[in-house]
């Protein structure tokens, strides 16, 4: 496994976590369903935030294209769960 042999339960769960306090909202109303502009009301510097501070945690670089088609929270999860260290 790839993310430091982290429990993908718990990897989601901090990547949720980030995610409620650059948008301000409770980490409870956020799935991974959830899509970053539609439901969660993401602006475009929010979703730029919220990219940095992963990149940072994970030690991973999202490429301009990977954030383009990493549109809800499970596709973010699993994209840090396959590549970061």
């Amino acid at each position: 496994m790839s993310n430091g042999n982290k429990d993908p339960e718990i990897l989601q769960k901090e990547i949720i976590s980030i995610i409620a306090e650059r948008l301000g909202m409770p980490a409870a109303n956020i799935t991974t369903d959830a899509y970053l502009f539609e439901d969660l009301n993401a602006s475009l510097l929010e979703k730029a935030d919220i990219f940095q501070t992963l990149e940072e945690k994970y030690h991973l670089k999202f490429a301009s294209s990977d954030i383009k088609t990493l549109k809800t929270v499970g596709n973010i999860v699993e994209f840090i769960t396959d590549n970061a260290d």
